[in-house]
């Protein structure tokens, strides 16, 4: 049986001949200018003059005085042409006309090269591109602006950065460093330009082995690129490698186009090697092979003869594997064993495999049948490279073939493919089932690893909806064993230490949020209002930020971002060897120096929250020196810069909201925490929490609940004005006065209503001079008691009946309200839902628990009778009477 010679087959061997020879490199003309306009608005006819001069095919630009959001005019000056910019960031848009500094490049879009853009997070004087010419070839282009100013720190400081640049690309291709040094390295110069910037500009370029090929000593040394002092500051540094591709480099003479600038622009062209068939990905267009003249395939044959002749000259090299302490005898004897007998039942065609060596006819009629204008594979040889070659080239593949067939061994080259994945529509439940030999295995959406469910649209939606009921259930198993009865601060302790891990287990992934995200997000912050509201008692629609400022809780979002800054410390500091730290510096360097890829994850999201609170100098610290602080010092750096930032957009927020004026005003001299922190030292846990309701309640204008008047403002009234409220007032001041002195009364008496009521409400401010510490804390008692008598608002409670018709309920109730309302507890209204019922509790109740205790059971006696509901429907008496000890009075 003969072995079939199929049209692959040749075409992998004309692969094989493509991959081992380097005549079908060619090559071809690369030009570039480089000019420091002063200003692209008004140089642009200008430019457009220059590029139909020079024709070039790169343009390096420097000032071009852009802001950062008007880069984008760079793209409008010559529709031929892509452009990459950066602007200077340090000019203020809102009082300055224009920018200033800036650097761009300009490249053709008919270029045959892969174009990627090398971006400098250091600095905004520095921006490069790299040109790849083929696979294993690419130079390296940058466009620089140096400082003009006579600063020469902040002239090495910059230099540096490009040094850096420079030194760290040169390892994989040469160089060009283009634009304005804003100096000179000519001697005929030194008399007219700064010398210290010189001597480190000539030192740069001694120690990086880089040419100013428009400064040379083969050039003309009268010619210069800035205007008023006639001097060369504008150049094209080239490495020294392509020093001798260099063709042509000349300063274009003033006068010969018209140019706003004070500087002259510098032309250079040099030859490159460009593989016409290379991966480059920028050039896709094939060959019209059906448009060619006979001429040009007569050319085309001639050439490939003239490879094949080369070709059969080069002796065929097999690679065989030695023999050491690792070789595997065993399996090479297995092996042995196999060929053996393979080769005795071929040895009718002497040792050969079936069919014997392949023929030149064979590989003639092959060709000759190849099929045209198809598809060209991993190597982008079409049929056509074959067909239309010489006669010589069939005898080369002969001899591959042939090679293969006798050694055993398969190229390299022929094992790779080209695969284009087709789609072919939405899976549907019956697609995510694939065999596995004779067992069927099920596709998950979803799958949790370490603890963390993880979905296949790596949505981080999914995963803060999992963590906020996982936040719930937790903080419900502590709330069941008795924390109504204990400080808040210690509630919110637990709540640290046990609901806020599981909440955040994982958040380090949560990457990537989209605004489709946001409402997760926001149910985060939702999920810890909730929580921090019922810790304290309050009612739902107390302002969350002074929740959580009266109990220091951190904001979930923040603490979200200092656990990625953590993670990012571990990322940093782990071994070199392992994956994980390869992977992380291979993105890193990815996401920096490749901004045509657009990246999401972990490490977008981290740079953002550096350059949120000005941490980005660590992290390019650490890609320059690998150095990075240690877990104490970035822990306190972290905690420090956020924590300095969140207080101060908390006090803003607060600042500019007048439902916080009192509140601001009563914690200035205390702090926040300062009511628990007096139930802590007390143990008044029941005052301190009525107390707490009168801080958060927002300053009110309306009618008194107790008087009944028209009032400014409902607390200061019943405070200090109230007709109510007299005689517990006058009992109030009594006291003040046996426990301080008469003095203390009549100064504190002298202050306006709004100190009084602060006063009370724990704000002492200056009147401490008056006050020893033992009559501090028994003054701060009197007016705490006093303000039990304080009545803001119709107190209301939820209770939770466990029906399903509540809508029919709250209905029935409302229709008759009259006969449940009692001698102490009036009732107004009910709710469906949770059954909220609204009432009115006698003030005198409050001062005697077994009082309101009685009040409230014939109260839900009525309630229950009303409704037709039994005891059996929950817990409902503890449950009201526990509300109705935390009600807003």
């Amino acid at each position: 049986m003969r072995i079939q010679r199929s049209h692959t087959t040749i075409k992998m061997a004309l692969s094989y001949i493509h991959v081992h020879s380097g005549y079908l490199i060619t090559i071809i003309m690369l030009s570039l200018v480089t000019w420091n306009v002063r200003g692209i608005m008004s140089s642009s006819v200008c430019l457009s003059e220059l590029f139909k001069y020079t024709n070039c095919d790169i343009a390096v630009l420097s000032e071009h005085k852009l802001f950062n959001h008007s880069l984008q005019f760079l793209n409008t000056l010559d529709n031929n042409y892509h452009s990459l910019g950066i602007a200077d960031t340090s000019v203020n848009i809102e009082t300055s006309k224009c920018g200033k500094g800036g650097v761009a490049i300009m490249y053709k879009k008919t270029l045959k090269f892969n174009i990627k853009p090398i971006n400098c997070p250091v600095s905004e004087r520095i921006l490069g591109i790299e040109i790849q010419c083929n696979e294993n070839y690419s130079i390296f282009v940058f466009s620089v602006y140096l400082p003009a100013d006579s600063n020469i720190q902040n002239y090495k400081y910059e230099m540096n950065i490009v040094e850096d640049y420079v030194s760290n690309f040169s390892k994989f291709g040469p160089v060009i460093v283009a634009g304005d040094f804003n100096t000179s390295c000519r001697v005929t110069d030194l008399g007219r330009t700064n010398v210290n910037k010189s001597i480190v500009f000539s030192d740069f370029m001694l120690r990086n082995n880089i040419i100013p090929v428009n400064a040379s000593t083969l050039r003309d040394a009268s010619s210069f690129t800035y205007i008023p002092t006639r001097t060369l500051l504008d150049y094209f540094l080239v490495s020294e490698e392509l020093a001798t591709d260099v063709i042509s480099c000349e300063n274009i003479p003033e006068g010969t186009l018209s140019l706003t600038s004070d500087h002259l622009p510098v032309f250079l062209q040099l030859s490159i090697p460009y593989v016409c068939n290379s991966t480059n990905g920028c050039n896709n267009v094939w060959p019209s092979w059906r448009k060619a003249s006979e001429s040009s395939l007569d050319a085309y044959n001639e050439l490939t003869n003239k490879i094949a002749d080369e070709l059969l000259d080069l002796p065929l090299y097999v690679y065989t594997p030695t023999e050491n302490a690792k070789f595997d005898s065993d399996f090479k004897a297995h092996v042995t064993e196999f060929v053996d007998r393979t080769l005795e039942s071929c040895a009718t065609n002497n040792g050969l495999l079936p069919g014997g060596e392949i023929t030149l006819y064979e590989i003639e009629t092959v060709v000759r049948n190849l099929k045209l204008r198809k598809a060209p594979g991993y190597d982008k040889l079409q049929n056509e490279h074959v067909r239309y070659s010489g006669n010589k080239l069939h005898t080369v593949i002969l001899r591959i073939f042939n090679a293969v067939i006798r050694f055993g061994r398969i190229p390299l080259c022929w094992k790779h493919g080209l695969l284009i994945p087709l789609f072919k529509g939405y899976r549907t439940e019956l697609d995510l089932v694939f065999n596995l030999g004779d067992k069927s295995v099920n596709i998950s959406t979803e799958t949790k690893h370490l603890g963390i469910l993880r979905t296949v649209d790596l949505s981080p939606s999914t995963d803060i909806q999992h963590s906020c009921r996982k936040g719930r259930n937790a903080y419900f198993a502590i709330a069941g064993t008795g924390s109504c009865l204990l400080n808040p601060l210690t509630v919110c302790g637990l709540y640290n230490k046990i609901v806020i891990p599981a909440v955040l287990y994982g958040c380090e992934l949560w990457n990537g949020i989209k605004p489709k995200d946001l409402r997760c997000l926001r149910c985060l912050e939702t999920f810890q209002h909730f929580i921090v509201k019922h810790i304290q008692g309050f009612p739902k629609r107390t302002r969350s930020d002074m929740c959580e400022s009266m109990t220091n809780l951190e904001r979930l979002p923040i603490l979200v971002e200092k656990r990625k800054l953590m993670f990012l410390y571990k990322l940093c500091e782990m071994k070199a060897q392992s994956l994980t730290k390869q992977i992380f510096i291979y993105r890193l360097f990815q996401y920096f120096g490749d901004t045509s890829r657009k990246q999401h994850g972990f490490i977008p999201d981290v740079t953002n929250i550096l350059s949120k609170y000005s941490l980005l100098n660590f992290l390019n610290s650490y890609m320059f020196t690998g150095c990075f602080p240690t877990k104490l010092q970035w822990k306190n750096i972290v905690n420090s810069a956020i924590n300095q930032d969140e207080k101060h957009r908390k006090e803003e927020r607060m600042r500019s909201d007048n439902d916080f004026t009192r509140f601001l005003r009563l914690s200035e001299n205390n702090g926040y925490d300062f009511i628990w922190q007096y139930a802590k030292y007390t143990g008044r846990l029941r005052t301190a929490k009525h107390v707490a309701k009168l801080w958060s309640t927002p300053p009110t204008s309306g009618n008194c609940n107790l008087c009944g008047h028209f009032v400014q403002d409902t607390l200061y009234h019943q405070i200090r004005m109230c007709t109510e409220l007299q005689t517990q007032r006058h009992l109030l001041y009594k006291r003040l006065s046996e426990m301080t002195s008469d003095n203390f009364l009549y100064t504190l008496l002298s202050k306006s209503d709004e100190y009084v009521s602060c006063f009370l409400l724990g704000n002492h401010e200056a009147l401490l001079d008056f006050l020893t510490p033992e009559h501090c804390l028994d003054v701060l008692n009197e007016g705490f008691s006093y303000l039990k008598y304080c009545r803001l608002s119709v107190e209301y409670f939820n209770a939770i009946f466990g029906v399903d018709n509540a809508e029919y309920i709250a209905g029935l109730l409302n229709s008759r309200g009259s006969d449940i309302s009692t001698e102490s507890i009036a009732f107004h209204n009910a709710e469906e839902g949770c059954l909220a019922l609204v009432v009115d509790i006698e003030i005198g109740l409050f001062h005697n628990d077994e009082m309101l205790e009685e009040a409230m059971k014939k109260f839900i006696q009525r309630v229950f009778e009303v409704a037709a509901l039994s005891r059996e429907n929950g817990r409902f008496c503890s449950l009201l009477l526990e509300v109705c000890s935390s009600f807003q009075v």
